[in-house]
């Protein structure tokens, strides 16, 4: 928590799945399109939600102003994965695969022109604030690194995600598609500073507001005590 007075939230990268399933006569097809972005994700919702929600999220939180200006932040927008729409970004990405490599480089690094280059960039620019209604949820293990599944069939629409994309990105927008570690970038895209955009803090007992009043007084930090809720039992 010192560390996000001080410095803000930092980026990271974050595994999504964009999920097709094409009908035939005789089974469904998944399609699974496996995509690595560097965002900052957050919940579109009231503190009380946020707090029914607390068993699936954990019940710590930072609460931020809802007007919080950055033009690089934007709600998710949830595809249902049998709809045209779904299946019109699956084929998009199949025309990708057989296009001209140079056009592909310069279109994701934006030195191209033209309206195929601004199609490819706006097409990738949707996968980034794009995100299946249902589809899998997998956790990287600690210990192998590796995604496994613990939920087949999770419903992300109720997260009301918003997600906060580094401008770096938009360099090279290839990155989203490295899926192979030996051939994946590392990129530190640093910090973005909140701090005049923190209202308050949920915290999970009276001992952690308790902890949490003292270090914004050390930090000189306005924030009242009142906007530091306690989970358990709020608004009972």
């Amino acid at each position: 928590m010192s560390s996000i007075l001080d410095n803000g939230l930092k980026y990271s990268v974050s595994r999504e799945v964009l999920q097709h399933v094409k009908k035939t006569q005789n089974d469904e097809i998944f399609r699974k399109g496996d995509f690595y972005i560097p965002m900052i994700s957050f919940f579109g919702m009231e503190i009380k939600e946020h707090l029914n929600l607390a068993q699936s999220y954990g019940n710590l939180g930072i609460i931020l102003n809802y007007k919080y200006t950055n033009k690089m932040l934007n709600p998710v927008r949830y595809i249902n994965e049998y709809s045209i729409l779904s299946s019109r970004i699956a084929n998009f990405e199949d025309n990708l695969k057989g296009m001209n490599p140079g056009v592909l480089e310069a279109s994701f690094r934006g030195t191209g022109t033209g309206f195929r280059t601004e199609a490819i960039r706006m097409y990738v620019e949707n996968i980034i604030y794009s995100k299946s209604f249902t589809s899998e949820l997998s956790r990287r293990n600690i210990i192998t690194n590796e995604y496994e599944i613990v939920n087949n069939n999770f419903h992300f629409g109720l997260e009301r995600e918003w997600r906060l994309i580094p401008l770096q990105l938009y360099d090279d927008l290839r990155r989203i598609k490295k899926l192979d570690s030996k051939d994946t970038e590392v990129v530190d895209y640093g910090y973005c500073n909140i701090k005049n955009s923190i209202t308050g803090f949920i915290v999970s007992s009276q001992e952690h507001k308790d902890f949490v009043i003292n270090l914004l007084q050390d930090k000189k930090n306005e924030i009242s005590n009142e906007r530091i809720i306690i989970s358990e039992g709020y608004g009972k």
